[in-house]
């Protein structure tokens, strides 16, 4: 009867956690939204803050972020993206997978709205700036952030890419936008 009554007790228990579990999602203090991917922007409950634009001057415009885009992108781009007033994102084609380019106005924020941990971090200097990058070795790169003084870069790969080929593609960004030329 004790065993009864102490597994009765206990599914009760159980039963009463499960029912005052909290079913909404946290959201941070972080003013960049992270990203997302279509089956969690298509929920009834979820805002997207991000506008589509057809064209990159539109894009541009709206995000308040004065960056030329590289030729080398330009063929590439699958959608041009901002958050009014705060970030240009130019989803595009590099290396065979898709990446993500993000700008925004110089901030100690993180605008990549990539929280994971990886296996591999280093800073780099490629053109007189520290770039951070993220992998899983050395020799690939999945994300790279680094700031001019003027603006906030992130550029993140849906898989990892030979680090030769990111590194050329960040140097060319970086040139493109120095204020020198």
């Amino acid at each position: 009867m004790k065993k009864i009554l102490a597994t009765l007790i206990i599914c009760s228990m159980l039963f009463s956690f499960a029912a005052c579990s909290n079913s909404t999602k946290q959201t941070s203090n972080n003013t960049f939204p992270v990203m997302t991917t279509e089956e969690e922007r298509s929920g009834d409950s979820v805002i997207n803050p991000w506008k589509d634009f057809d064209q990159f001057t539109d894009a541009k415009t709206d995000s308040g972020v004065n960056f030329m885009l590289p030729d080398e992108i330009k063929s590439d781009v699958k959608v041009y993206r901002s958050l009014s007033g705060k970030i240009l994102e130019i989803k595009f084609t590099s290396s065979g997978t898709g990446a993500t380019l993000r700008v925004a106005k110089a901030t100690t924020e993180d605008i990549s709205g990539d929280y994971n941990k990886y296996a591999y971090e280093a800073a780099i200097r490629c053109r007189g700036l520290d770039i951070n990058i993220c992998s899983s070795d050395s020799s690939k790169l999945q994300k790279a952030t680094w700031t001019d003084g003027m603006l906030s870069y992130v550029l993140i790969y849906d898989s990892e890419v030979p680090f030769d080929e990111a590194n050329s593609l960040i140097s060319t960004i970086i040139l493109e936008n120095t204020e020198a030329y």
